[in-house]
This record gives C-alpha cells, sequence and structure tokens, in this order.
C-alpha cells in the first residue's frame, strides 16, 4: 500500500482490508510503503497493526515494487495485493481478488472499478478506457480497466520480472509481464470512491507514461520481428 500524507484515509483503509482478510482466515501482512509523508500517516499505519517501509526514491511505482520485493523475499508470500491508501477502493472486496488465485481459475486479478458518484472525471474516465484498449490490444489480453490501482498476482511474477519504468506505468509493465509468462489474467469488480484527501498526481501525465510504455512495447516487438527476418534494425 503506497502512502504520501493520507491520514485522512490510511486508517479506515487498514481496517477494512484487515477485517477483509481476516473474514477469509488468509495468513495475512499488511505493509504500507511511505515517500515521506509530514502528516501522522507512519503514526496511524502503525497503531492499526500494518508494517511500515520508508521509501528510498520517489514515486507510485517504485513504493509499489518496493512493497512487492518485501512481500518475496522478506514475507515469502505467495500472493501479492496492491490496493492504496485513499479510500478510493472498498477493501472489503479483497477477498473477491485472492480467492481465484487460490483457487487456480487466475494467476493475476485485476480490481474493475465501479465508480460512486464523482469518483472519477470525464478526463480520467476517458484515459482510463483509452490505456485499457491499447494495452489489451496489444498485449492480447480480456481487460476492461488495466490501470486499476487495486490488484492481486502470483508472487513469482516479481521474481521473474525486469521493470524498465518505476513510474505510474508500473501497471502496464506488470501486465505485459504476465503476459509474457502465460499467466492468466481475469477481473472483479469492486467499489471505487471518490478519495480521501489531496490528489498527488496528474491523469494526463500518468495517462503520457502509460503511452511511453506502450510504444517501447511495440518498438520491442518490431525490433524483434526485424531481426527474426533477417533483417536487422
Amino acid at each position: 500500500m503506497p502512502s504520501l500524507n493520507e491520514e485522512k484515509g490510511i486508517g479506515q483503509t487498514i481496517r477494512e482490508l484487515r477485517v477483509a482478510l481476516g473474514r477469509k482466515k488468509y495468513n495475512y501482512n499488511i505493509v504500507v510503503v511511505d515517500g515521506g509523508s509530514q502528516d501522522r500517516t507512519v503514526e496511524l499505519a502503525k497503531a492499526k497493526g500494518a508494517t511500515v517501509l520508508h521509501q528510498v526514491r520517489a514515486g507510485y511505482g517504485d513504493a509499489l515494487l518496493t512493497g512487492f520485493l518485501y512481500g518475496l523475499y522478506v514475507l515469502h508470500a505467495t500472493i501479492l495485493l496492491a490496493t492504496d491508501a485513499d479510500l478510493t477502493y472498498d477493501c472489503s472486496s479483497a477477498g473477491a481478488l485472492i480467492d481465484p488465485i487460490l483457487d487456480r481459475r487466475f494467476d493475476y486479478v485485476i480490481g474493475r472499478r465501479l465508480p460512486s458518484k464523482n469518483a472519477m472525471g470525464h478526463v480520467h474516465s476517458f484515459g482510463n478506457w483509452a490505456i485499457t484498449w491499447m494495452v489489451a490490444r496489444f498485449l492480447r489480453i480480456s481487460v476492461h480497466d488495466s490501470q486499476s490501482g487495486m490488484f492481486a498476482f502470483r508472487s513469482y511474477l516479481i521474481r521473474e520480472a525486469d521493470f524498465q519504468t518505476k513510474g505510474w506505468a508500473v501497471n502496464t509493465e506488470l501486465l505485459k509481464r504476465a503476459a509474457e509468462m502465460d499467466m492468466s489474467i481475469g477481473e472483479a469488480t469492486v467499489n471505487y470512491r471518490k478519495r480521501t484527501g489531496e490528489v498527488k498526481h496528474s491523469t494526463i501525465a500518468g495517462g503520457l507514461a502509460n503511452v511511453a510504455v506502450i510504444l517501447r512495447m511495440m518498438r520491442d516487438v518490431f525490433r524483434f520481428h526485424c531481426a527474426s527476418n533477417g533483417n536487422g534494425w
């Protein structure tokens, strides 16, 4: 769970997640990766029993990868679940993402957002649709919300991955590697609420970062085909 000045939402987010995971009787740990909060985020996260890691570098993607590596190599987790700390995602849906993996129906499950009123603006909605369309078309996978911040997957994905981005496009990188590894990818509906606290990123900047990753994927595929056909580059 990445965090940066999320004192208004992190306590309730952890509480919701703990209730959902406890109801399912999973063996779990809640890890918060903090990017240098200046408010009571860290204090509240620790008070709710979460393990708090202090992020060395900056950015959402780097925070996610920091948490994933900790979960894989320190906690030896077999499944990793990501969500935000701002109450946007209804964490009571956590089991709907984890159970299909435990049941071996999927290896990677995206929380397909069902927005409540005013939770997602028109620019955000259109940008998410456009990026998802490109990702689904290019990777040849059936997804409707590739940029959702709530998702779960088998942890071996991190062990095998060599990510070239640690910014907002990390979701696209994860899906790209999952598709390359022939992981089965599914979706489960999660309620999406208006965020609590300050908005910290630009929807347009995030969209451009994803487009850059998609263009790099296209370049790599083009190079591969050229090399395979003996045409060089």
